[in-house]
């Protein structure tokens, strides 16, 4: 049997299954948030709904362009991640009088764990085609 050469190394796939739960995430939270403020007839959050469905559409996007090895899909998880990285460190800041803060602490902890994925050789080298 023949391996497939665009599977890659292991860091490539698991920063690529990251990136569609992490896509898959934002489109379930915004179209379930949608689908219950209609059917609890409360409107006032629709708008954020909206806002977290096309997050996940970009992000899907940007999921499926990593995985062709486009460098513009390992930039934009880079710049997500990174930015998931900054927000939950301002919100730890934010937050330094509450004892436990676990939801920052997960995110912070998955954005450095997803951009240690996007950096590690093998995937740089799958993305960057030998530059």
């Amino acid at each position: 049997m023949s391996e497939d050469q665009t599977s890659g190394s292991i860091t490539f796939v698991l920063a690529k299954w990251y990136a569609y739960v992490l896509s898959a995430m934002f489109l379930l939270y915004g179209g379930v948030k949608i689908v219950l403020s209609f059917l609890d007839r409360t409107y006032a959050d629709v708008g954020a709904s909206f806002i977290f469905l096309i997050i996940g559409v970009v992000v899907v996007s940007i999921a499926l362009a990593f995985r062709d090895q486009k460098n513009w899909g390992w930039y934009g998880l880079l710049a997500i991640n990174g930015l998931g990285l900054v927000g939950s460190l301002f919100h730890l800041r934010d937050a330094a009088t509450n004892s436990w803060d676990a939801p920052s602490i997960i995110l912070l902890l998955l954005s450095v764990a997803a951009i240690l994925l996007l950096l590690a050789p093998g995937t740089k080298s799958l993305v960057s085609h030998g530059r």
